[in-house]
């Protein structure tokens, strides 16, 4: 009998530092003759990054009307009120630090560092834009809704500007999830899961370290999460847009 004749395998894609280690979708992924930074692979990406900037303004416009007719204070007075007696205080600033300008400048260029040492321009790119970003963002935002910090307790610890939107929440839903998608696109799928789970709960955790705290009320924290990792979403695609896959010549 004869041999079964095969045919030779396809080359898989480049697993160098820029080729996204599978975030690419197989459908997109470059085909033979086909340019990787042609229209038909940005174009999925720019979507995505559009997508993101719109849900960013109705984001922001939704929150104008939730202040103005006081249902965001509403949503507040049903959540509930503050602890009194607040044991875990201590606690909490050390937890609350972690939404720090200072910490977030601090992780974001230990990320950047590490990717450009390992020639992961982009990744590098995505971590400084989501963390330069979202300060930006933050000092847009808060003179713009100028809403009142609470009062009707001390506050348990500094604060500087306005309430809303909490800008250690936003920056911490910008960052950390960035962070743990860069640095786990080269893992199994169930660790990098663990590792983007293990960033949305320090985002949770500065989040709930900021209303008991006494600093923002819990509406505060929601419209930042939000207005974090949507900014995240943005920086992520627009950049894949703007700098798309490449495979090696030759």
């Amino acid at each position: 009998m004869n041999p079964k004749l095969s045919s030779p395998a396809a080359p898989k894609p480049d697993s160098g530092p820029d080729a996204d280690d599978g975030v690419l979708p197989a459908a997109l992924e470059p085909l033979p003759g086909v340019d990787p930074g042609s229209s038909v692979v940005r174009e999925p990406w720019r979507r995505y990054a559009l997508y993101g900037l719109a849900a960013l303004a109705l984001w922001g416009a939704l929150w104008v009307l939730m202040l103005a007719s006081g249902a965001a204070d509403a949503v507040d007075a049903r959540i509930g009120g503050f602890d009194p007696a607040a044991p875990l205080a201590g606690m909490m600033r050390d937890l609350t630090s972690f939404g720090s300008a200072t910490f977030i400048t601090l992780f974001a260029l230990t990320g950047w560092i590490v990717l450009m040492a390992r020639r992961r321009t982009r990744d590098a790119l995505q971590v400084a834009l989501a963390a330069a970003g979202s300060g930006l963002w933050v000092e847009t935002l808060k003179p713009l809704y100028a809403r009142a910090r609470p009062d009707a307790l001390p506050a348990l610890t500094e604060w500087f500007s306005a309430s809303f939107p909490s800008g250690h929440t936003l920056m911490s839903a910008a960052l950390y999830p960035t962070l743990a998608v860069v640095f786990g696109a080269t893992l199994k799928p169930a660790v990098r899961q663990a590792w983007f789970a293990a960033a949305l709960a320090l985002v949770v955790t500065v989040a709930l370290s900021r209303v008991y705290l006494r600093v923002h009320f819990p509406t505060d924290v929601i419209g930042g999460s939000v207005f974090g990792l949507l900014w995240a979403w943005v920086a992520h695609h627009g950049l894949r847009a703007l700098l798309p896959y490449r495979a090696p010549m030759g």
